[in-house]
């Protein structure tokens, strides 16, 4: 987070924007750099699209209520939740095309009967991705609610990043070779769980689908515990080497009479396919 007067601007996804960008072939060019500017539109003066896209994203459910509240119809008379749900539908992602770089999303609006039956669904904003709007209105179309009053001008969205995960440049260029599987060098897994088990990994990177590739050096001691810790390569944002060399500070090995000088751990960041994370 960037402080700036009275607000805060989240650079988090800087980086893994970047990282997911592309660029023509053939045209390899180094020491490039991307700078960008921040501009701040009150709640209520942004336009309508935008805030649909805005209240559409995953991680909207930390926003100010203010925006929810404008992409409210203006004749709703519905709460956040039309009742509990008895059952819940969800498009078949599967069978969507894979969006483009860009990913897509619907905002609906719908009114629930007094049986708890969805209908009168309208699309109050898209990103243009037809399947994904037609399937969306289908799904909720399909969901149950608890029978009551009934409503008006109810809200929900779907939102669909499904393109392959991203992987990071393997190897790491210009990096020494791996001596994790030596003696001396080999670590306890029991001291790296994180590492192993995908919850040390750059949330960031993670929300794009993007996996990277980080060569650790390091010293172990006759004692088992592993010091100088350093990063000697990270893509594809250093975001990797600092998570994977956090991990290895606090890593153990086999207890020896001497220890050992300048070993190298390659780690790679995998996570699991598309529809099952």
């Amino acid at each position: 987070m960037t402080e700036s007067p009275g607000w805060y601007v989240d650079t988090s996804d800087l980086a893994p924007a970047l990282a997911a960008s592309s660029f023509p072939t053939g045209m390899p060019q180094a020491k490039c750099s991307v700078s960008f500017k921040a501009s701040v539109t009150p709640i209520e003066k942004a336009s309508m699209p935008d805030l649909y896209e805005l209240a559409s994203r995953p991680d909207a459910t930390g926003f100010a209520p203010a925006l929810f509240e404008r992409v409210r119809p203006t004749d709703s008379n519905c709460p956040r939740e039309p009742g509990q749900y008895r059952r819940l539908n969800l498009p078949a992602f599967e069978k969507l095309s894979q969006p483009a770089r860009r990913p897509a999303w619907v905002f609906l609006a719908f009114d629930v009967n007094a049986a708890g039956k969805p209908g009168n669904v309208q699309t109050l904003g898209t990103s243009g991705d037809t399947g994904l709007e037609r399937a969306g209105r289908e799904a909720l179309l399909a969901n149950r609610y608890e029978p009551g009053a009934g409503f008006h001008g109810c809200t929900y969205h779907f939102y669909y990043n499904g393109r392959a995960n991203l992987a990071a440049p393997v190897p790491v260029p210009d990096t020494p070779l791996d001596t994790g599987d030596q003696p001396g060098c080999i670590v306890d897994p029991k001291s790296i769980p994180g590492l192993l088990d995908g919850s040390a990994y750059p949330r960031a990177f993670w929300r794009r689908g993007i996996e990277g590739a980080a060569v650790i050096g390091y010293d172990t001691a006759p004692w088992g515990e592993v010091g100088n810790v350093r990063v000697l390569g990270s893509e594809p944002d250093e975001a990797f080497g600092d998570t994977a060399r956090n991990a290895l500070s606090n890593a153990r090995v086999v207890e020896s009479g001497s220890g050992r000088r300048g070993c190298v751990q390659r780690v790679k960041f995998k996570l699991p396919p598309k529809g099952t994370r």
